[in-house]
């Protein structure tokens, strides 16, 4: 079970010269606050230089692992010293890693996906549907309760004539999916592997920060060779510390950087 992490310093004294810390952060409900709006959302010129910092602090290297597309990620945090995982471990671009979901096959049911998406769109004007290039995702906050079971069970329909796809949900949102052993944790786990060649023999302590369903795979990666950090009133079966919101996670990092 989760607790309260009132104080960085309970994770910064782990965060020591004698190892090499990974920082993984996810985006939304995260870094910023959700929005009704994905798609119009902006990064804060003053966490983007927190983040600056926290990526030149020694033996540190910082990414951020989300839901989003990386072309979208980098667009919004605009920083080539942090590395990205986008797409729930389907995209990877840090340094010289560069690891991405790639089947063309997949690519045309997706669009067979979008086209039946739009019509519902159609039927629900405040509905809200991102194609992420290998994923898609179908954003419900703006739907009343009925609203959002009729898209949830219209989409389960969609899906279930797509050989290959699967859904999983995260806060207020439904994702549309390969069904590939891909995640947040995967994607933490092979940059953590990638980093240990190259800063051996130091050990990589790895800390995760999420704020959803989808983070708990990542939860799971971290605890195993460092910490998770909670964010939000969710509950979690895996993660070791939680913070209340991302206001609180900005003032995590400008202690941490």
């Amino acid at each position: 079970m989760s607790h309260h992490l009132p104080h960085a310093e309970q994770i910064l004294k782990q965060a020591t010269a004698d190892r090499h810390t990974l920082l993984s952060l996810d985006f939304d409900g995260t870094l910023i606050t959700r929005s009704e709006t994905p798609r119009q959302v902006e990064f804060p010129e003053e966490l983007r230089g927190i983040l600056r910092r926290c990526a030149q602090r020694a033996q540190t290297t910082v990414i951020v692992n989300s839901g989003r597309a990386v072309e979208e990620l980098r667009r919004l945090i605009q920083l080539d010293s942090i590395g990205y995982a986008g797409n729930h471990g389907l995209e990877i671009e840090v340094g010289d890693l560069v690891d991405t979901y790639a089947d063309t096959e997949w690519r045309q049911l997706l669009d067979l996906c979008m086209e039946r998406l739009e019509q519902l769109c159609k039927a629900y004007p405040d509905l809200v549907v991102h194609d992420k290039g290998f994923t898609v995702a179908v954003y419900l906050g703006a739907l009343n309760i009925a609203g959002r079971e009729a898209v949830t069970t219209a989409c389960r329909d969609v899906i279930s004539n797509l050989p290959g796809a699967r859904i999983t949900p995260g806060a207020e949102l439904l994702n549309i999916r390969p069904a590939v052993p891909a995640s947040k944790g995967t994607a933490l786990t092979r940059i953590a592997d990638w980093l240990a060649d190259r800063v051996a023999p130091l050990p990589v302590w790895s800390i995760h920060m999420g704020d959803d369903a989808s983070d708990e795979a990542a939860f799971v990666a971290a605890e195993q060779q460092g910490t998770a950090v909670l964010v939000g009133g969710l509950q979690s079966v895996t993660a070791g510390y939680q913070l209340p919101d991302p206001a609180a996670v900005k003032a995590w990092l400008n202690t941490f950087a």
